[in-house]
């Protein structure tokens, strides 16, 4: 400091400060008159200092008016990304429900040879086996669509409900046509039998009745009897009722005819009478030979008797035992030989 003082020229210390205070004052003295020189440059610094905080008030409002609209629009797009989630969940649940719907119907889709023959088929020896096939498929089909063998959320949708009453439809139709068909089918039966006199005792030549090829041709029918049977207990009782009286026809056409010829073989005196029902009247001899008439009745009885017991228990112990468990068969054959 000493030699400071000493390159400056300056003598004490206090001399020193003075000068330095008045230079001071005289800088301090030039600045305000540069400021007041200033004055206008201020003024334009200030008032843009007063417009830079009015904008920048301004932008603070926006800055909050934006802030809450952002979080506006943040609120709606958590809402929309929530339903667009719901919405994925559902879309893929529905597609899910329809392919499992789909597969569910497609095990109940009516295949087009089955409807064919259920709806409009032929019911000949020659289309019995398809017959069967379709008459199977629809069993089974209703059956797996029965209430106790679906899942309840599937038994109350419409698609079952409707599969269901077109299957019911159908069944209805084929258990009409099949039964009037039936019905049909053995008076027509038994009448070209009755039409053939080659199936009857001939004069000279006793036949006993043979009712094998009846047999084989209701054997033909028999399952679809049983799957008819199935679908609508009630269709049996006019075809049973259809088949006793054409088979009741039968017996009573070859028992008839069976008669007729053992009555022309048989020979008995012109002047005797014999009666073969109850007590031996006073006017018929002791001693009467009813030999002559006997022997073919006897006849008469070991041939029609075991046919028709054979008949029942065949009806009743055959492939058609559900059909005909109350067969009834009723022979009346009135003839003399007289």
């Amino acid at each position: 400091m000493v030699e400071t003082w000493y390159v400056m020229g300056i003598g004490e210390a206090e001399a020193f400060s003075e000068r330095l205070k008045r230079e001071l004052l005289a800088l301090e003295a030039a600045n305000v008159h540069a400021l007041l020189e200033s004055e206008p440059i201020i003024e334009e610094v200030l008032q843009g200092l007063e417009t830079a905080s009015i904008c920048v008030e301004d932008m603070d409002e926006w800055l909050g008016i934006f802030n809450v609209k952002l979080r506006h629009m943040r609120e709606d797009i958590e809402s929309i990304e929530s339903r667009n989630n719901k919405l994925e969940l559902q879309s893929v649940s529905n597609k899910a429900l329809i392919e499992e719907l789909d597969r569910l119907l497609e095990r109940f889709e009516i295949p087009v040879e089955h409807e064919i023959r259920l709806t409009g088929g032929l019911f000949d020896e020659d289309s019995m086996v398809r017959n069967i096939e379709a008459c199977e498929w629809l069993t089974g089909a209703l059956h797996k669509l029965e209430a106790s063998n679906l899942d309840p959320c599937y038994a109350r949708l419409r698609g079952i409900k409707e599969k269901r009453a077109e299957l019911l439809l159908i069944k209805c139709t084929f258990v009409r046509r099949a039964s009037e068909y039936l019905r049909n089918y053995f008076p027509d039966l038994v009448e070209s039998m009755i039409n053939d006199k080659s199936y009857f005792s001939q004069r000279g030549q006793l036949k006993r009745p043979d009712h094998a090829d009846l047999r084989y041709k209701c054997r033909i029918y028999a399952r679809l009897l049983l799957h008819i049977k199935s679908l609508d207990k009630n269709c049996l009782g006019p075809l049973r009722k259809s088949y006793c009286h054409s088979l009741n026809l039968l017996l009573r056409r070859e028992a008839h005819e069976f008669a007729n010829e053992l009555r022309a073989s048989t020979k008995v005196p012109k002047n005797q009478i014999i009666s073969l029902e109850g007590p031996i009247s006073a006017n018929q001899p002791a001693n009467a030979d009813s030999s002559a008439i006997s022997e073919p009745y006897s006849k008469m009885l070991t041939v029609f008797i075991p046919l028709l017991v054979d008949e029942v228990l065949y009806y009743r112990y055959s492939c058609i035992l559900h059909l005909y468990l109350n067969l009834q068969l009723v022979c009346t054959v009135n003839f003399s030989f007289f």
